[in-house]
């Protein structure tokens, strides 16, 4: 006597030659689908994070190029600051050097009419010298 078996499939095979059950359409069974759709809910879930990160990470981006927009703008403004202030004092230096020239030219306008002054002086002392020199010498003549 021969005996029945049965398929993995689930097909019933008597050994009279009668096959019994056909052949079903392939599908998982419940518990691989089960598994699967919880495998796809992990990594949606694990996507969703990653989503998440991504955004936490454009936000940081977008506040940190926000703060170098802002120290970009401090450092221009700084350095038309430091231009305006330049420039400041150069015009202070220039009017302080302008007065300075003005106070020299002054100072020798001052010495030269001095010096022509005591020139002047010398020539007259020159000439009361030779006149009392002339009149010493007519004094001893006579």
């Amino acid at each position: 006597d021969y005996a029945s078996s049965v398929t993995f499939d689930g097909d019933h095979y008597d050994p009279a030659g009668i096959l019994t059950g056909g052949s079903r359409a392939h599908r998982d069974n419940i518990l691989t689908q089960l598994q699967t759709w919880s495998q796809s809910q992990d990594k949606l879930e694990q996507e969703k994070r990653n989503l998440a990160a991504l955004h936490a990470q454009l936000a940081d981006a977008r506040r940190l190029r926000l703060l170098q927009e802002q120290k970009v703008e401090a450092l221009e403004l700084a350095k038309h600051d430091a231009q305006m202030a330049d420039q400041a004092v150069n015009a202070m230096l220039q009017a302080q050097l302008a007065r300075e020239i003005d106070e020299i030219k002054a100072n020798i306008a001052k010495i030269v009419q001095d010096a022509s002054l005591v020139q002047t002086r010398k020539n007259e002392a020159a000439e009361q010298t030779r006149r009392l020199k002339q009149s010493l010498s007519r004094a001893e003549a006579s």
